[in-house]
């Protein structure tokens, strides 16, 4: 359904809240969209990206972009590592992961206008998982 409402061809998953990942809905997306493409869609795992990786992992997007290909990017937080707003602005298009219980709303609306509302697609809200310690 992402594919088909709006065209894309990089896509970043980021959370809406600090200590939150959208690890599994970028996974679940990539192995999803995979079915349906003949070219594998490539997968990023950008979570804990050091400062001063932002430039060269925006860079590594656009050239498969324009190799024709897509990439899905799970970041961290903005909110937490300001590094991933680099990132997140190389984009096309966002997607917003609200974890269910626990998001504060202050914290998601701060958010969507660090990238600008008008990137995200749409949010998904994803279980806690039980039994995590920290």
């Amino acid at each position: 359904m992402l594919t088909q409402r709006e065209k894309w061809s990089s896509l970043v998953v980021v959370p809406a809240q600090p200590g939150a990942s959208g690890i599994d809905a970028a996974r679940a997306i990539v192995e999803v969209g995979n079915q349906y493409r003949e070219k594998p869609i490539r997968f990023i795992s950008a979570e804990g990206l050091p400062p001063g990786a932002g430039a060269r992992l925006a860079w590594e997007m656009r050239a498969h972009v324009e190799q024709g290909g897509m990439v899905v990017v799970c970041i961290d937080s903005v909110l937490s590592n300001p590094v991933c707003i680099e990132v997140a602005m190389a984009a096309e298009r966002a997607l917003l992961c609200v974890p269910l219980g626990s998001t504060q709303f202050s914290a998601a609306r701060q958010t969507l206008e660090l990238i600008g509302k008008h990137r995200f697609l749409g949010s998904v809200t994803l279980q806690p998982k039980k039994g995590r310690t920290k």
